[in-house]
């Protein structure tokens, strides 16, 4: 018995070890969320726009509708309706200065999760942040708060000798490479993941109540919402699952019309061209420039 205690106690003290080690090596690891948030941080006082939603609002970067716009960029890739919403409510009291927040709506978002997808480390980095989890339970808690589940146990990390701005590139590895080639397979895979493979359509009440409470939100702090869904490529709306695509954007037209709301929708506004887009559904400079300059 003795012999068994004293060998659980070793095994106990080398799994302790290892842990400590791991969380020492990683301590240094950042997120993209780290980066983003690191410069909202140091900049909270002065900013007074704030840009949130996926990739699709990722691309505006951090670029100015008017000249005197101090812009923060809060989008990251997939970004679901909870995030934005759990991220406005912890930072919309502690930026002084902000006086107007656009979100980007696209309608696949009215029925998307990305925990429920499986992409629960997303919020274990973003908790730091935000205080907040969509699974709020102690193992969550717990690996919310360590380095290496922080890293999505990232093995790479440990053949690295420093990660120095990889945060920052991390940032930017949503917004997708330029490219001039369109290729019609590529770009009708591309639709039906956002209209179909990801569409689930259980999801919608509890997302149209996020966008419910972003509005009271920002009535209650004298801030200005706009909502608007970027525009995409002809041969990404000519590909979706028209009926599921439909089906969003008439909810979210309807809870913006109950709530007095407008929605700007760019999706089919053909003064976009596709010498506009990056790829299939994210603008270049020249598209967000032009559309900057309608929500203007």
């Amino acid at each position: 018995m003795k012999k068994f205690i004293n060998s659980f106690f070793i095994i106990s003290a080398g799994i302790l070890l290892i842990i400590i080690l791991f969380e020492f090596k990683y301590k240094s690891y950042e997120t993209s969320y780290d980066y983003i948030y690191n410069n909202l941080n140091k900049q909270k006082n002065q900013i007074n726009v704030i840009y949130i939603g996926n990739s699709h609002t990722g691309v505006l970067k951090n670029v100015p509708i008017k000249s005197q716009d101090i812009v923060s960029n809060l989008s990251s890739q997939g970004q679901d309706l909870f995030k934005i919403y759990v991220i406005i409510k912890k930072y919309i009291p502690l930026l002084p200065q902000l006086k107007r927040i656009y979100i980007g709506l696209d309608y696949e978002m009215l029925v998307q999760n990305q925990t429920i997808s499986g992409e629960e480390f997303i919020e274990r980095q973003l908790y730091k942040y935000t205080d907040t989890l969509y699974h709020y339970d102690i193992a969550n808690i717990l690996m919310s708060q360590s380095n290496f589940f922080r890293a999505n146990r990232d093995l790479t990390f440990l053949l690295k000798k420093n990660n120095k701005n990889e945060s920052k590139e991390k940032a930017n590895t949503f917004i997708p490479i330029s490219s001039k080639k369109t290729n019609l397979k590529e770009c009708q895979k591309r639709a039906l993941e956002h209209s179909l493979i990801k569409f689930k359509k259980d999801l919608c009440s509890q997302n149209l109540s996020y966008i419910v409470e972003l509005i009271k939100l920002c009535k209650i702090n004298n801030v200005s919402l706009i909502f608007f869904n970027p525009p995409k490529r002809k041969c990404f709306c000519d590909n979706i699952i028209y009926d599921n695509s439909m089906s969003a954007k008439k909810q979210i037209d309807s809870i913006m019309l109950n709530n007095n709301m407008l929605y700007y929708d760019f999706v089919g506004d053909t003064s976009f061209i596709d010498a506009d887009f990056r790829d299939y559904d994210h603008l270049n400079a020249d598209g967000v420039k032009k559309m900057l300059t309608k929500l203007n």
